[in-house]
């Protein structure tokens, strides 16, 4: 793509998912609108975008933990739903890939609420209570790509 001919790709897949609109993934899904009057680009599961975003920065945005914003997402009462359709797709934790049961198994936010992360399925995977304990409201994954 012409766009991201001064950009280091190497640690990102980009696919143009046409319409205007531009998928990069890295540690993070961001979605990228070049062509709109704002220019604006969001990590996915996340609230807010940003405006005026530079292909450069979107690339950025890929692979940089989010600050926090202030806002916080409200919990959820109940994540038995959650949890069981999670389950269901395979019982293993997202983290360290060890199995896990419905015992073991913890709801984890892969951007934390603190950090601006919404509560909905797209940001929710399985953890051991170890590696979700661990992690707290950093992004390890992120950090060490």
């Amino acid at each position: 793509m012409d766009l991201f001919k001064d950009v280091d790709l190497s640690d990102v897949t980009v696919k143009d998912c046409g319409r205007g609109h531009i998928q990069i993934k890295g540690a993070l899904t961001v979605n990228y609108y070049p062509e709109s009057k704002k220019r604006t680009a969001y990590v996915c599961g996340m609230v807010g975008s940003a405006k005026r975003v530079t292909p450069k920065k979107a690339v950025a945005m890929a692979n940089e933990p989010p600050i926090s914003n202030g806002f916080k997402s409200p919990r959820l009462k109940n994540y038995k739903g959650a949890k069981t359709k999670l389950l269901s797709k395979g019982a293993f934790c997202h983290w360290c890939k060890k199995p896990l049961t419905r015992a073991t198994a913890t709801l984890d936010h892969v951007i934390p609420l603190s950090r601006g992360g919404l509560n909905n399925d797209n940001n929710y995977v399985l953890a051991c209570e170890p590696c979700n304990s661990e992690r707290g409201n950093s992004m390890p994954e992120v950090v060490n790509n």
